[in-house]
């Protein structure tokens, strides 16, 4: 009992300040990018039994090209998300 005194005693004193007390909110946004900047497309490994050379020349090229995809795509979120952290005001 006496600790809840202890508690209600100090509760009524902290209300006896003469300082105003601040409050400030602080809001958190969200920002997510369009599904269509998330396109990083897979590559279908052929089975590797029996390649030609020129399967093999064309399931690099099609490698190089699907990474050039994604990483545009990546780039393109980066900057989407960047113009969305400039465009907050902060205080």
């Amino acid at each position: 009992m006496s600790r809840l005194s202890t508690f209600i005693g100090m509760l009524l004193l902290t209300g006896c300040t003469s300082d105003p007390v601040m409050i400030r909110t602080q809001h958190t946004f969200v920002v997510m990018p369009a599904d269509s900047m998330f396109v990083c497309n897979r590559v279908e490994i052929p089975p590797s039994n029996n390649l030609t050379d020129i399967q093999v020349a064309r399931f690099i090229a099609n490698l190089y090209q699907q990474n050039q995809q994604c990483k545009n795509s990546l780039e393109a979120i980066r900057t989407f998300l960047e113009d969305a952290k400039k465009s907050m005001v902060t205080d």
